[in-house]
């Protein structure tokens, strides 16, 4: 399906008029976040995941943010993830705009990445409880 010109015009105007810029990136990213702060919708198929941002697309209808997004940058071809295939936010925030943070990836290792950072936070946390502990067995 070919995007017109004047969708994805609208499409981008009306992401811009609904996101604020973070301070800073995140990851090792270039761009800062921008954040959507329009429609959401409850969160992904598992249990814990992320709200995503939602569009309506006039002749299409309601398309989760970061799909239309892609397909208006020219990320995927039409407005839905090809089968078998994942857009990964890079950044990790489910709310974010910005498409350079954008990657598309085998389902698979979708996966495999959401595993290793859920392990990496919990790492993470675990750390910081272990030095919270040490600094009040001090005082």
């Amino acid at each position: 399906m070919v995007l017109p010109a004047c969708l994805r015009i609208e499409i981008m105007a009306k992401v811009a008029a609904r996101e604020r810029v973070l301070f800073g990136a995140r990851g090792g990213l270039a761009k800062p976040c921008r954040i959507w702060t329009g429609a959401r919708s409850k969160g992904g198929k598992r249990p814990k995941s992320g709200p995503y941002g939602s569009i309506w697309i006039p002749g299409i209808g309601g398309v989760r943010l970061h799909v239309a997004v892609a397909w208006a940058v020219g990320i995927i071809p039409e407005p839905r993830v090809p089968a078998g295939m994942n857009l990964d936010h890079r950044c990790q925030r489910t709310l974010c705009t910005e498409w350079d943070h954008y990657k598309l990836i085998p389902a698979v290792k979708n996966r495999e990445l959401r595993w290793s950072r859920r392990r990496r936070a919990v790492h993470l946390l675990t750390a910081a409880e272990r030095g919270a502990e040490a600094g009040e067995g001090a005082a």
